[in-house]
């Protein structure tokens, strides 16, 4: 897309790893949706590789240790500096987000304090990683932590070394001290840009290539990939030029559309693009694959929403003239967490939508003498 050849995740950070820390046999790197780790060998003088990684489910990455420290009420510069030593650790679920969430619901209305919840939950992260992620092979030190989490949340650190240590000494690696572990576990202050420093090194040892600029990156990322979508449709559609035009002029025409309106519109700016038909049916398409949204019916009237690459946000509906007003309120997101705590209710995901009428709309009513009162 910009004249650069493909380098994966995972052999870039170890290419940054091994280039930084030749000494390092372990690495973890726990992101905002994935974790993954990294086992270097030496064998017969070569170095082998062996990387697993977890990427079905948030839970124990970074977004969901934020989104527990948000339910508790703990700012994120308070969430970083909480200690995992020296507190009561209680049971959270380190295999399933959906589960660790209930059951630290059910910490909270046991009146457990929050700085044990969240040392808690550093334990159920390297619990999770150590349990599930290295597949009965020991991790061997020098060891290095790498990600957000990592870096951020001095609770997590102590964690690691906390479990290290124990670990090693169980398995006759060695009996290390406290002062010895902070040696051997090690979190560089650049730890978010290992993927980043491996591209480098790698390029470094290639001749040729050239930046061709980042436009078809940007087209990847508004629409290529869900071009890419379409054309690996499990149903085997027929994606033709016409309908990448009609996506085209999807995303360009606005934020929420009727389809018939669509239609015009599109035929107004070139007639030879597609039929009324190929329109639906492309409509109907990124539905299923959830690049468009149904948002309201008001008679025979649906309106649909383009949502691929578009932020969270609420609607307010007007039930007279369709008009949709989008917004946002950090307060109404920290108010559903809150009313979910109370219920002891665990969200996947949720919508919420004001149906009333819009201020033109009352205007035309006052006019017409027409307002009702509550209106």
């Amino acid at each position: 897309l910009i004249g650069a050849r493909f380098v994966q995740e995972v052999v870039a950070v170890a290419t940054a790893v091994e280039r930084l820390h030749p000494d390092v046999r372990f690495v973890s790197e726990i992101g905002g949706e994935d974790m993954k780790t990294i086992f270097i060998k030496e064998q017969e003088g070569k170095r082998n590789r062996q990387v697993y990684m977890q990427n079905v489910c948030a839970g124990g990455t970074g977004t969901f240790i934020e989104k527990v420290g948000r339910k508790l009420g703990i700012p994120p510069e308070e969430l970083s500096q909480m200690d995992y030593e020296g507190y009561t650790l209680h049971r959270i679920s380190s295999k399933c987000g959906i589960f660790a969430e209930a059951d630290v619901n059910s910490l909270v209305k046991a009146g457990v304090p929050v700085e044990e919840i969240i040392a808690s939950l550093f334990e159920a992260v390297v619990y999770q990683n150590l349990a599930q992620l290295t597949k009965g092979n020991t991790p061997l030190p020098k060891v290095l932590l790498l990600g957000g989490p990592n870096l951020f949340f001095k609770g997590l650190q102590q964690a690691w070394r906390v479990h290290l240590q124990r670990l090693w000494k169980e398995r006759g690696v060695g009996d290390f001290s406290k002062e010895d572990m902070e040696k051997l576990v090690i979190v560089p202050e650049n730890s978010l840009y290992y993927a980043s420093l491996g591209c480098v090194f790698t390029a470094l040892e290639e001749e040729g290539g050239t930046y061709t600029g980042h436009e078809r990156l940007r087209w990847w990322v508004e629409e290529g990939q869900y071009e890419q979508k379409l054309k690996e449709g499990k149903r085997g559609y027929k994606v033709t030029k016409g309908r990448f035009e009609i996506i085209d002029k999807i995303a360009n025409y606005g934020p929420h559309f009727e389809i018939e309106e669509l239609v015009r519109w599109i035929a107004n700016q070139d007639r030879s693009i597609a039929s009324r038909s190929t329109v639906y049916r492309t409509v109907r398409l990124l539905q299923e694959f959830g690049a468009i949204r149904e948002v309201i019916k008001l008679g025979n009237r649906t309106i649909y929403e383009f949502v691929a690459g578009k932020p969270h946000h609420e609607h307010l509906i007007c039930v007279e003239c369709g008009k949709i007003i989008e917004f946002y309120k950090e307060e109404i997101e920290e108010l559903q967490d809150r009313v979910c705590e109370e219920y002891d209710f665990t969200p996947l995901n949720h919508r919420l939508e004001v149906f009333g009428i819009c201020s033109e709309c009352k205007g035309k009513r006052y006019e017409s003498g027409r307002l009702e009162a509550g209106a």
